[in-house]
């Protein structure tokens, strides 16, 4: 029983780490997407604000599945 329990928490480590992983890639992304659409400030600002929020409301729900 010990020798199962150890392989689990390897294994559970082991996918803790990828999930992590995966997330910090997607919040870096989701970061540099937010300073560059803040930088580049286009003509229809107004939009692109309303739409940065749109994407940051729905990025919760596609991260947890």
């Amino acid at each position: 029983m010990e020798n199962r329990s150890k392989k689990w928490k390897t294994l559970y480590k082991i996918g803790n780490k990828i999930v992590f992983y995966i997330l910090q890639k997607e919040f870096t992304c989701a970061k540099k997407k937010a300073k560059q659409k803040r930088f580049k400030r286009p003509r229809n600002a107004v939009k692109s604000s309303i739409r940065t929020q749109q994407d940051l409301s729905f990025y919760p729900s596609s991260t947890s599945s």
